[in-house]
């Protein structure tokens, strides 16, 4: 399998983390190894109050931010307050990742990309090359800048909602 990088990028409520769900359903069906991170949105009615970690394959969730309308932390985020106990696990998690078939990690954002900070090790991991094949969730304002941060990647493709699970695994 060819080292491949997929940035799967839209617009917030898109359903980015859905398609990562049902994605990892398909690779099960399909006997395909994975690990990683989802994170799922934890909504009361439409509104999103909180993100979990769902730390893959083993299916372990926990709570990893509250919406906090400008309570957020400084240096992170003005409407999340993170659990930083939670953030230490995924970069643990990340730190002794035995790589499989994919990576998924669900998502990376300003704090990663820009600052250094959140799943750091997360993105240490794909800079180092240390995975065969990746997706990863970036919003579309920082597209570029994961372009840039994994440049070392062989081969990086932006991708949707909308793109086949086939095509990923080809």
């Amino acid at each position: 399998m060819e080292q491949k990088l997929y940035i799967l990028s839209g617009k917030r409520g898109c359903g980015k983390s859905t398609y990562l769900q049902k994605f990892v359903k398909y690779l099960d069906k399909k006997s395909i190894t994975y690990t990683g991170v989802l994170a799922p949105g934890v909504f009361e009615g439409k509104k999103k109050v909180a993100i979990d970690n769902v730390l893959l394959p083993e299916g372990e969730r926990f709570r990893f931010a509250d919406h906090k309308v400008g309570g957020g932390q400084v240096g992170f985020s003005k409407n999340w307050k993170f659990d930083l106990d939670a953030m230490d696990k995924v970069n643990e998690y990340f730190h002794h990742i035995e790589i499989k078939d994919f990576v998924i990690v669900d998502e990376l954002g300003p704090l990663e990309l820009v600052q250094n900070k959140g799943i750091f090790y997360a993105c240490r991991l794909l800079v180092g090359l240390k995975y065969k094949r990746a997706v990863v969730v970036v919003r579309p304002h920082q597209v570029e800048t994961a372009k840039i941060k994994f440049s070392t990647s062989p081969r990086i493709k932006v991708i949707d909602t909308d793109t086949k699970f086939s095509s990923l695994i080809k």
